[in-house]
């Protein structure tokens, strides 16, 4: 027997639930936020961050085992150093678009607070 949520309706975004995806795209990983607001755009968030992730620790072991190799640090520009920098602004790009989410999420679950506000009745607002 196959049990399908497909029938019920999506949670509404409330604002704790909009700081948590905040958190979690702006700290732990680009994308993973976005994923847990159900948001479908988390999968080329988080593709962009661990693929800038990648080419920076390659450009970190590069350098790692030259060094090691010659026995000094060579601060010249070269193609390692040009992929490594890559790496960086793959990665700022994946966690600048993570924010611009962030702020949409905020945006939703102020309107949806603002929504359920003005859907009470009146009994039900006074103390």
């Amino acid at each position: 027997m196959k049990i399908s949520s497909a029938g019920v309706p999506p949670k509404l975004l409330d604002r704790p639930t909009a700081w948590a995806c905040t958190v979690t795209n702006l700290v732990t990983l680009p994308g993973l936020g976005s994923l847990a607001a159900r948001r479908k755009v988390g999968y080329a968030q988080a593709g962009l961050a661990l693929a800038g992730f990648a080419l920076t620790m390659w450009w970190m072991l590069r350098t790692l085992l030259d060094w090691f190799a010659s026995g000094e640090l060579k601060a010249e520009l070269n193609s390692t150093l040009l992929i490594g920098l890559l790496g960086v602004l793959v990665f700022g790009l994946a966690w600048l678009w993570a924010l611009a989410t962030s702020l949409q999420l905020h945006r939703e679950a102020r309107q949806n607070e603002r929504a359920a506000e003005s859907s009470k009745p009146e009994s039900a607002a006074a103390p």
